[in-house]
């Protein structure tokens, strides 16, 4: 069950607008898009790897046919989130297929399992350059858009890592304590003009993370799988509960 303070909306509010989401080729992003797509929400499908994206815009296409989403609805946006120098374009060439952007999600990230006292600083800056500089990058990028329309969200992927700390998982702990900087900070900063900030801190769930998670060492990935057996709640339980409650202040 994830970890979300108060506050409850309607599911049928996401209807026509346009969700962005990142890391979205697989995971909790991939099960958010098509939850998305079955309430009629407009896509915008982030991640590097272009042939599972085409995968995920199909499903996403079957799952909102009935709500009559087409391909014009779900536009597919590869990119490495850690090439800051590209994300203006990005956002560029989204609002060039929308003409808005009504909720950025951000959920690209990366695990860890090491231990801290012989983790590798080039290691803490990997994680934090992929978990927190680029998604503080991008939206600021994005900012000038909502402060000029008076409205968006920003909705974080974050963890219950974000509120408490995590054995094995510092550098990844510290990750997710600095989005809750930034972005609640953010909040504050924003109450009156119309940008909503949730934080969204899902408890263990299945995923692909343990693979590409970081080490102790710079360029090293875990590269192992979560078991069937594990106490994890499903991507699709994660992906519903996320679109279906919010961070109310």
């Amino acid at each position: 069950m994830p970890w979300i303070n108060f506050g409850f909306v309607c599911l049928d509010d996401l209807k026509g607008q346009v969700i962005w989401i990142t890391g979205a080729s697989t995971g909790i992003g991939a099960s958010c898009a098509i939850e998305a797509a079955k309430l009629g929400a407009k896509l915008v499908l982030s991640a590097r790897n272009e042939t599972l994206l085409k995968e995920i815009k199909q499903k996403c296409l079957d799952a909102g046919s009935y709500q009559g989403l087409t391909g014009d609805d779900i536009l597919l946006l590869p990119m490495d989130l850690t090439k800051f120098d590209t994300h203006q374009n990005c956002v560029n060439k989204v609002l060039e297929h929308f003409g808005k952007i009504n909720v950025m999600l951000h959920n690209a990230g990366k695990s860890q399992r090491a231990r801290w006292e012989y983790t590798d600083l080039e290691v803490d800056k990997d994680v934090f350059n992929l978990n927190v500089f680029s998604v503080v990058n991008l939206s600021r990028c994005i900012m000038p858009h909502f402060i000029e329309r008076n409205s968006g969200t920003f909705a974080l992927m974050s963890s219950t890592a974000g509120k408490a700390g995590v054995p094995y998982s510092g550098s990844y702990t510290g990750s997710k304590h600095a989005l809750h900087g930034y972005f609640e900070s953010l909040r504050t900063e924003k109450m009156a003009a119309g940008i909503t900030v949730t934080m969204l801190c899902p408890g263990p769930t299945f995923s692909n993370l343990l693979a590409g998670a970081a080490t102790e060492k710079s360029g090293e990935a875990f590269n192992e799988s979560m078991q069937a057996s594990d106490k994890r709640m499903t991507s699709q339980r994660c992906a519903f509960l996320s679109l279906g409650l919010r961070l109310v202040l």
